[in-house]
């Protein structure tokens, strides 16, 4: 009989409800991969297959099951014929939230066994990807996460206040069958409560990467099962439509929500940005939870975002990975890269009088490492500490030059030295009237070295960085956008 993959990468078995303790539930679910180790597990797996196991594990507990060691292996392959397979829907009916949903359906010609089987191999990849996605975090970032969020394999139901859902899509639900909501807010009655005081306070989800710039940070966040249903309620308040929240920007009007009744044309799992002064258009973030989820986690894994500051940024590590730019003159290296903002953009020009595609952009000033390596070997060539004095840009749009000079930057004037432990790092943001444009410019630096250039200065280029969307996400026209929610 064919086995489903669980969690531990090999061929095993996987456990359904049932009254087995929690040290039985882990010996049921990890017995595939231990046969022969255990002469009792051994004994087990000789007299059931593993659908059988998983079928009988859902009534009975340990203890009853090796009771019946010898029920002969032929009713097991009777029950997964077409004979019984009323067992196996009663057995999906019983994992998951709904029957049918609308990006996962029974084939015409897959048994309940083989949609089961199936279904339950989705939950278990997505279990993979969140509880890595989980584990890079707290890796990557010194700003510990409080909080236990990824649920036991046996807490499989959706939280209470999500069994309210009357539709979602089956990738929500394997994700939030396993994502655990720290706060423990678990009824309708808490969360109409919370309403005298801004209810993100007691919220606790689960951060992804954060973009901070001037007085803005933006926490890019998983929303808890809680917040799902209180964004919800707010979104349904204002524009009269049951929408699917998935990710927030703490503390800002913007959501992620799941495209689940296909508005936009682009599959139910499509995963929309919607929120700001301007609603005319939409950004698409993602083709598919599940997607979403492994481009994260890969990003994680392959060090694409910044994290020198202790905490997991939006930008990426390496600029040239999103139409950044690297430039050095002389030992002198400058970093840059832009990220968009779509809920500061505006766009309907009838209302707002111009087009504004909102930029923050993240600058980093280092001594080059492989300039810094010559410097350290004997007789090498020497790098100058010196001090930022100027700066000047050229923001190109269409045929259009803005230039822009100034003083420092962010009133702040670095000195750069093979002393130091970390980039000098700042941000700051740019509104242009078209997706593409660039910014180019330099830095003027002053060399402050004892030493006979003491004085004299030098201009360290910053080749052009695009201001352009993320790749593989796009702007979109809102289908059910009306003049009134503008505000």
């Amino acid at each position: 009989m064919e086995t489903i993959h669980s969690e531990h990468d090999s061929q095993q078995t996987i456990l359904a409800p049932g009254r087995a303790q929690a040290e039985d539930t882990e010996m049921i679910e990890t017995f595939g991969a231990n046969q022969g180790s255990n002469p009792t597990i051994c004994h087990l797996t000789e007299a059931f297959d593993q659908g059988l196991c998983l079928l009988l594990t859902g009534f009975l507990n340990f203890d009853e099951c090796r009771s019946l060691l010898m029920v002969n292996k032929q009713f097991n392959r009777y029950l997964c014929g077409g004979n019984l397979d009323i067992i196996w829907k009663a057995q999906f009916d019983y994992e998951f939230h709904l029957s049918e949903y609308p990006d996962h359906k029974r084939g015409a010609q897959e048994t309940y066994f083989q949609y089961f089987q199936r279904s339950f191999g989705m939950y278990l990849r997505c279990r993979t990807l969140f509880r890595e996605i989980i584990r890079m975090t707290r890796l990557l970032s010194s700003q510990e996460q409080e909080g236990e969020y990824l649920r036991p394999i046996t807490s499989r139901k959706l939280a209470p206040l999500l069994q309210l859902q009357k539709q979602v899509t089956f990738e929500f639900e394997c994700l939030y069958k396993n994502l655990n909501d720290p706060a423990q807010i678990n009824d309708y009655d808490t969360l109409i409560s919370m309403q005298n005081f801004s209810p993100f306070e007691k919220f606790k989800n689960f951060g992804f990467h954060v973009t901070e710039f001037y007085e803005h940070k933006l926490e890019y966040a998983l929303l808890s099962p809680a917040a799902v249903t209180w964004i919800q309620m707010i979104l349904f308040q204002y524009y009269k439509k049951k929408l699917l929240p998935i990710i927030h920007t703490t503390g800002y009007r913007q959501s992620v929500f799941v495209d689940m009744d296909n508005m936009f044309g682009l599959g139910p799992n499509a995963l929309i940005s919607w929120g700001g002064p301007d609603r005319t258009k939409a950004h698409l973030v993602g083709t598919s939870i599940f997607d979403f989820l492994e481009s994260h986690l890969e990003k994680l894994q392959t060090g694409f975002y910044f994290d020198k500051k202790g905490r997991i940024e939006s930008f990426p590590s390496d600029p040239r990975m999103e139409n950044g730019s690297v430039t050095v003159t002389q030992g002198v290296r400058v970093e840059a890269v832009a990220k968009y903002i779509h809920f500061f953009s505006v766009f309907d020009v009838t209302h707002y009088h111009r087009q504004k595609y909102y930029f923050t952009y993240q600058i980093r000033i280092m001594v080059d490492p492989e300039f810094k390596q010559r410097h350290l070997k004997q007789g090498g060539e020497p790098f100058l500490k010196c001090q930022l004095k100027k700066r000047h840009w050229d923001i190109s749009t269409g045929r259009n030059i803005e230039r822009v000079d100034g003083d420092g930057v962010v009133g702040l004037f670095p000195i750069i030295s093979v002393d130091m432990v970390q980039p000098f790092i700042y941000e700051s943001c740019c509104p242009v009237s078209e997706l593409g444009s660039t910014i180019s410019g330099w830095f003027e630096f002053e060399i402050v070295e004892e030493c006979a250039r003491k004085g004299q200065t030098f201009v360290a280029n910053v080749a052009p960085f695009a201001l352009s969307l993320e790749p593989g996400t796009r702007l979109l026209d809102n289908p059910f956008f009306e003049p009134w929610m503008h505000f």
